[in-house]
C-alpha cells in the first residue's frame, strides 16, 4: 500500500469516528432534551396542582366565612347556666325568664338575636347556653363558646383530674366561675362528697380569687 493510500484510509477511520462521535452526542442531547422537557411538564403539572389548591382554599375560607341564613321563627333551646333566676329581653322587650340553673327554653331565632344584642355580656360569659351551632355562628359567639362550658360540664367539673379543671378555669370567663363557686358552696354546705375534694377546690379557688371553702363554712355556720 502506497503511503497516499494509506493517508486515504487514516483519513476515512477519521472521518468514521467524527461521525461516530456526532451520532453519540446527538442521542445524548436528545435524551437531554427528553429529560428537560419531562422536568418542566413536571414543574407545569406540580405549580398547576398548588394554584388549584389555592383557589379551592380560599374558596373553602369563603365558604366559611359566609354566615348561615336561619329563619327568625326558627325555635332554638337555650339553657340557663346561672345559678338563681334570669330574665332575659328578646325582641320588642319581650321577657324570657329562666327560674333557675338548667332550665331550657325553646326561643325564637329573632329572640335570641335580641338577647344576645341586649345582654351581650352574660352571653360572652356563658351565662346561658344556646344549644344550636350555626346560632352561635350567625351571633358571632364562636370565639367565646370556645371558652365555656354547656350545663353538663359544669355539673361535672369536679370529676375531672387536677390538671383538666386547671387548664379550664385558667380561660372560664367570670360568668362561669360564680356559676362554679355556687356549685361547690352548696355542695359543701350539703355534705355532698362530690365536692370534698380539697386539692380542686383549691385549684378553682385560686382561679376564682375566693377561698370557697371559707366562704362555704361561714354559710354553715351562719345556718346554726
Amino acid at each position: 500500500m502506497t503511503k497516499i493510500e494509506k493517508q486515504a484510509k487514516s483519513k476515512v477511520s477519521e472521518n468514521n469516528i467524527d461521525e461516530g462521535s456526532v451520532l453519540q452526542e446527538n442521542e445524548s442531547l436528545k435524551k437531554e432534551i427528553e429529560t428537560m422537557k419531562q422536568m418542566l411538564n413536571n414543574f407545569l403539572e406540580t405549580q398547576k396542582k398548588s394554584e388549584t389548591k389555592a383557589i379551592e382554599t380560599v374558596v373553602e375560607e369563603i365558604k366559611e366565612d359566609e354566615l348561615p341564613i336561619i329563619p327568625p321563627n326558627k325555635l332554638i333551646h337555650v339553657t340557663s347556666l346561672f345559678k338563681g333566676g334570669m330574665t332575659l329581653k328578646g325582641a320588642n322587650n319581650n321577657p324570657k325568664r329562666f327560674d333557675t340553673f338548667g332550665v331550657t327554653l325553646p326561643i325564637s331565632f329573632e329572640d335570641i338575636s335580641y338577647i344576645v344584642g341586649n345582654h351581650r355580656k352574660l352571653a360572652e360569659e356563658g351565662c346561658f347556653y344556646i344549644n344550636d351551632r350555626s346560632v352561635i355562628k350567625a351571633l358571632y359567639l364562636e370565639d367565646s363558646y370556645e371558652k365555656i362550658l354547656n350545663k353538663n360540664r359544669i355539673e361535672g367539673i369536679m370529676l375531672l383530674t387536677e390538671t383538666q379543671i386547671k387548664q379550664i378555669m385558667e380561660i372560664l370567663p367570670n360568668g362561669q366561675k360564680e356559676t362554679i363557686e355556687q356549685f361547690i358552696v352548696d355542695g359543701i354546705v350539703n355534705n355532698d362528697m362530690t365536692y370534698m375534694n380539697k386539692n380542686k377546690i383549691s385549684i378553682i379557688s385560686e382561679a376564682c380569687g375566693k377561698d370557697i371553702w371559707r366562704i362555704a363554712q361561714n354559710r354553715m355556720s351562719d345556718d346554726l
